[in-house]
């Protein structure tokens, strides 16, 4: 690191390549940083409650957790307003030839 002058990792060679060697600190990779029903909504796809109880049963059906992309998700957005104009809307075709 620059700023401290601490070395963050190290590099070796082993024929022609180069592998990047970055210690792991042991308490911080114990600890999850989300609960565990959580880690798996996300990991499946922001899968519902109840279908991660069906899959993993020690999950409680009543357990629920905020996750903000399943929000934003549930969000409607209001739409444009219409156009008054011809030249208001204009479609480009800009992958064509």
């Amino acid at each position: 690191d620059l700023l401290t002058g601490k070395m963050i990792g190290g590099v070796h060679e082993h024929e022609g390549l180069y592998f990047l060697s970055i210690p792991v600190d042991v308490a911080a990779s114990l600890v999850p940083s989300k609960p565990f029903p959580f880690q798996w909504h996300l990991r499946l796809g922001h899968l519902s409650v109840p279908k991660l109880h069906r899959m993993f049963p020690d999950i409680s059906a009543s357990e629920s957790f905020l996750c903000d992309a399943c929000q934003l998700g549930k969000h409607t957005w209001s739409s444009f307003p219409s156009s008054q104009s011809l030249f208001d809307l204009i479609h480009v075709d800009v992958w064509g030839p």
